[in-house]
């Protein structure tokens, strides 16, 4: 059968501090993983083959190295620019199975994002438990804790750039006559009626902008519950 073929994991889901039964699923690991989900960079995809080369390199062996990286025909037919290619991303699900086979707690960025995206196609749970099983995505429960915690945590977090200022503003739709003229004030047999009036409309928004000072020395996130209705 020849020598095994050892199986590695990126730098940021280990935590070498820590016993070896306690490094990979931790406080850690877990907040390195939620950072590069905030931080839009999509290069650890393709991790686990990266890390992984002589894995990477029996599988491509089998299968052939036509398209295993991004080409412009896969940005073609995406109609965007392609993040990894469609032979690649097999490649990266084969050496994923394989490594959370090995390790069910580590957190393989493609099983991650591919449980994201499950989770908001509201996959059913049944073929959910399947692929759950098969190593292929995490379980329903683990990705909701997820998803809720960063959301959690985002809501609580200010932006560095955001304003502390608040205020409240009034918005009124308003259509003016600009110009009017009198129309059958002198017409025989209507003398006595009222003259009728037409004229062009002018259709604007008034905006009403108040700013609200606080007190000096408030802190709107210590005091978010004071100011939320009962």
């Amino acid at each position: 059968m020849g020598s095994a073929t050892s199986l590695a994991v990126p730098s940021w889901q280990v935590d070498g501090s820590r016993e070896p039964h306690l490094q990979f699923a931790n406080d850690a690991t877990r907040s390195a993983l939620k950072e590069r989900l905030l931080s839009g960079d999509y290069s650890d995809l393709t991790a686990a083959g990266e890390v992984n080369p002589q894995l990477k390199a029996a599988i491509v062996a089998l299968i052939g190295a036509r398209d295993t990286e991004s080409t412009d025909e896969d940005a073609a037919e995406n109609e965007q620019p392609s993040v990894i290619s469609k032979r690649r991303a097999g490649l990266e699900l084969i050496v994923t199975i394989a490594t959370r086979l090995r390790n069910q707690n580590i957190y393989n960025f493609l099983a991650v994002v591919l449980s994201v995206l499950a989770l908001g196609s509201r996959v059913p749970l049944q073929f959910w438990g399947i692929l759950t099983m098969m190593g292929v995505l995490f379980s329903d429960r683990w990705t909701r804790d997820l998803v809720k915690e960063i959301g959690d945590e985002v809501a609580a977090s200010r932006h560095p750039h955001a304003s502390v200022n608040i205020g409240f503003g009034v918005t009124d739709n308003k259509a003016y006559l600009t110009k009017v003229t009198y129309i059958n004030a002198h017409v025989e047999g209507l003398i006595d009626a009222p003259p009728r009036a037409n004229g062009q409309f002018l259709y604007t928004v008034n905006n009403l902008q108040v700013p609200v000072i606080m007190p000096h020395g408030i802190d709107l996130e210590m005091e978010r519950g004071a100011l939320s209705s009962p």
